[in-house]
């Protein structure tokens, strides 16, 4: 938690930009693409979640419901329910997980 606004403001824009990467080309190719990171998809839900927990509920920056919109979308998506849940337990604003 050391790094500054600006910091933080360019590493949750590169998640937000990986994370609507994986979103879309599962979209267009109904492949979930994990092997490109190295990573089995739950250790993504979980490194994508561990954001949510530890940068986003403590950031305040507009970028925060950004990264919020495509994390509940790749949540959604992915059926990462369980997952979501965690993540967002401690922000008031968050929405109720549906299926879509």
């Amino acid at each position: 938690d050391n790094l500054s606004s600006k910091a933080k403001t360019i590493f949750v824009a590169n998640q937000i930009h990986n994370l609507f990467s994986l979103v879309e080309d599962y979209k267009n190719t109904k492949a979930k693409l994990w092997e490109i990171f190295g990573a089995s998809e739950e250790l993504m839900a979980l490194y994508y979640a561990d954001i949510m927990e530890k940068v986003i509920a403590s950031f305040h920056n507009s970028i925060v419901t950004d990264y919020y919109d495509i994390f509940l979308e790749a949540c959604r998506l992915f059926g990462w329910r369980i997952t979501y849940e965690e993540a967002v337990k401690s922000l008031v604003w968050a929405k109720e997980f549906k299926e879509e």
